[in-house]
């Protein structure tokens, strides 16, 4: 081989290195990105109201109480066939949809002694959708089940705590 083809051969590998290595150089470098995300989404789902709708032989020991997800209920039956019904209203007041998921408290009351006395809940079905700026109405009746055996008691009362959970609606 000449000398002038070597010379341009390592002229070559010279310049080949040289761009290899600004390519690496820039291929190494760390990329930052720095960004901001703001999220304006709010969780509000709450009780905002318990009325009494009927009471036959029932009296409130104690008026219903509520938090943000849970109503707790105080009754005193007079008699077997005797009952209380009341309505809840629930509101979204947040800014994301949600969804009924699961309604605690009923079968631990039910269970719960004096079992003659049940707690049910109308108007309510699991994944019920509440919207933003919607409200929901359930009604929670607490009854004195007759049987033959209760005919000499008098009076009878349970207190009972029932949740409502919601989910985000997707």
């Amino acid at each position: 081989m000449s000398d002038k083809k070597k010379n341009y051969l390592i002229v070559a590998l010279l310049i080949a290195i040289v761009a290899m290595s600004i390519g690496y150089a820039a291929l190494a470098q760390v990329l930052t990105i720095n960004g901001t995300a703001n999220i304006d989404a709010e969780w509000d789902i709450s009780i905002t109201d318990i009325q009494v709708l009927s009471q036959v032989g029932a009296t409130d020991k104690q008026l219903p109480t509520y938090t943000n997800t849970t109503a707790t209920f105080n009754v005193d039956l007079e008699y077997p066939g005797s009952s209380s019904t009341y309505l809840i209203t629930v509101e979204n007041k947040g800014t994301i949809n949600a969804k009924l998921s699961e309604i605690t408290g009923i079968a631990d009351a039910n269970s719960a002694n004096p079992t003659k006395i049940q707690y049910s809940v109308k108007k309510s079905d699991l994944n019920d959708e509440l919207n933003v700026g919607e409200s929901k109405t359930f009604e929670i009746k607490v009854e004195w089940l007759s049987s033959d055996e209760d005919k000499n008691i008098i009076s009878e009362s349970k207190i009972a705590t029932i949740g409502l959970n919601y989910i985000q609606n997707q």
